[in-house]
């Protein structure tokens, strides 16, 4: 083992919230963008699969630019094309 990685028993892997639960993680951590997009917010807890890390890291994100007075519309967007690339296959050539 290096200094870089975790022994096994130290790595505990979260399983994917419902999509109930997922928008519930998105309001308590951006409960205005929520409010006002509500079913972009659920499409995006779908196309990240509804991953608790990825849900509360666009959490983050949607509620500093909400909070700095920005419009959320694009960065839903922006969120969203960016998981569809994850699940995108790289070209061949």
């Amino acid at each position: 083992m290096n200094g870089l990685s975790l022994p096994d028993d130290a790595v505990f892997n979260l399983p994917p919230l419902t999509e109930d639960r997922a928008l519930d993680l998105l309001r308590i951590l951006a409960p205005s963008v929520v409010a006002d997009h509500q079913e972009e917010c659920l499409e995006l807890a779908r196309d990240v699969e509804c991953l608790p890390l990825a849900l509360h890291v666009a959490g983050r994100l949607l509620n500093a630019e909400s909070k700095m007075g920005w419009g959320v519309g694009e960065l839903l967007s922006d969120l969203r094309k960016g998981a569809k690339v994850i699940e995108s296959k790289a070209p061949l050539t």
